[in-house]
């Protein structure tokens, strides 16, 4: 793909009205095609967000941490009575599966256990 752009400047036309815009226009500019490097740039964006995503989780702090469970247990809570997730199994899945709400369930649900065990038992 070869982009090319004008030479014609509306100053230039204004300051000397007498030439043309043929006059103006020399031969176009021609870029070198840089989907390639595009591409490439892209994948790894692509790969390093993978890694920091990754991390980003365990390098939150406590009270973060525990602010993203809570909504995250309220999202899930509010996706649950939403009647519309029951059309498909697909959609009662996504509940669960949606961004890193798999990681705080199953956190909270290791602390339930936990807390249960300790002042129950």
């Amino acid at each position: 793909m070869v982009f090319t752009l004008p030479m014609v400047n509306t100053d230039t036309l204004r300051k000397y009205p007498k030439l043309e815009k043929a006059e103006l226009n020399t031969k176009p500019i021609k870029y070198p095609d840089l989907k390639p490097v595009q591409d490439s740039l892209i994948h790894r964006e692509k790969e390093e967000y993978k890694k920091v995503k990754d991390f980003r989780i365990f390098n939150l702090p406590m009270s973060v941490f525990f602010q993203n469970m809570a909504n995250v247990l309220l999202l899930v809570l509010h996706d649950i009575v939403n009647v519309e997730n029951y059309s498909n199994p697909k959609k009662f899945m996504g509940i669960f599966l949606k961004d890193d709400r798999l990681f705080y369930l199953g956190v909270f649900l290791i602390l339930l256990t936990i807390f249960i065990s300790i002042f129950f038992s």
